[in-house]
């Protein structure tokens, strides 16, 4: 009682095509939000992520250090929960990195060919409760590092979403007190309170199908746009809005959207057929196997029986002219 506005969790899209014409027609496949998984039901996966951390942990140093990366994530998930934020950085999944592991592993040797240099996502906290996160796998978000050491970081290999996972809202509309946008995903009022707001978490819960860089040339003209005409100093949207460098796949688009040089084209294309379709290794079907990525085919269903319907109307229509 008294909810004003619900949230809807966001899946997103995965092209399996390099060029799209119809995107509702042709992209069926998505990847599944991680707030909506369950969570631990794969006992094996969880089973050997534990024996890994365990080995890891062999050492006090290395044990002390585990903890505090923990403590660090878990008290940034809760001032983001203490915010009403709800997408998927909310939560604490020790599964989706057990099953990512594989695909992690053949995508960094993929990776370092682009020899990207992004910016650090702003802060300590925040750096180990990025979008990377699914890949706890690694050591992508280890302790900050030693000067004296030269080893070079891991690539990054922009697991799970390439966009945003925290959803969209519908909201109660009453006389006399419309409600105003709170940015593109929330609603509240004239103030900028938000109104209680329910969360539908379960898994076959209503979604939001996001269809977000389907076709290589709609996302390359996506970023030309994107990477030109700013008030920035190299003409690109800006790298100072709040949260926009933990979109870790959006910054690496940008990066190589304004690279130049005769491998342009060519690195555009890697990155898209390996991140954004995420086939290059074979991995939509060892994701599919554990319900990280699905099939929905509603949409086609809607549109197609719309044709028809329309088909069917228009040649009555004909058949009654003709009499």
């Amino acid at each position: 009682d008294g909810v004003e506005q619900v949230h809807f969790h966001n899946l997103e899209c995965i092209p399996e095509a390099l060029e799209v014409d119809d995107i509702f027609e042709e992209v069926t496949l998505f990847k599944v939000n991680e707030a909506l998984f369950a969570g631990g039901d794969d006992d094996r996966v969880a089973e050997k992520r534990f024996e890994r951390d365990a080995k890891a942990a062999s050492t006090d140093e290395k044990r002390l250090k585990l903890e505090r990366r923990s403590e660090r994530r878990l008290r940034w998930m809760a001032r983001r929960r203490r915010k009403g934020k709800r997408d998927s950085e909310c939560y604490e999944n020790k599964w989706l990195p057990g099953i990512n592991t594989p695909v992690y592993r053949r995508r960094v040797r993929l990776a370092k060919g682009l020899n990207l240099d992004l910016p650090e996502p702003k802060g300590s906290d925040e750096s180990d409760a990025t979008s990377e996160s699914s890949e706890a796998a690694s050591d992508s978000d280890a302790e900050p590092k030693d000067p004296d050491k030269k080893k070079s970081p891991r690539p990054e290999t922009f697991m799970h979403f390439n966009a945003y996972s925290n959803g969209k809202a519908a909201c109660r509309i009453r006389p006399g007190r419309p409600p105003v946008p709170l940015g593109v995903h929330r609603f509240g009022d004239a103030a900028g309170r938000s109104p209680r707001t329910a969360t539908v978490d379960h898994l076959h819960a209503p979604v939001v199908l996001h269809y977000t860089n389907c076709g290589f040339r709609n996302w390359r003209r996506k970023y030309e746009i994107l990477c030109t005409g700013h008030k920035t100093e190299d003409g690109a949207f800006s790298l100072k809005k709040g949260g926009i460098k933990t979109v870790r796949s959006h910054l690496a688009a940008r990066e190589l959207a304004m690279r130049g040089g005769p491998t342009a084209m060519r690195d555009l294309e890697f990155f898209y057929r390996t991140f954004i379709m995420g086939s290059s290794t074979g991995e939509l079907a060892h994701l599919a196997q554990h319900g990280v990525v699905v099939r929905i085919e509603g949409v086609v269903e809607i549109l197609r029986a719309r044709r028809e319907a329309e088909a069917a109307a228009a040649a009555a229509a004909a058949v009654v002219e003709a009499a």
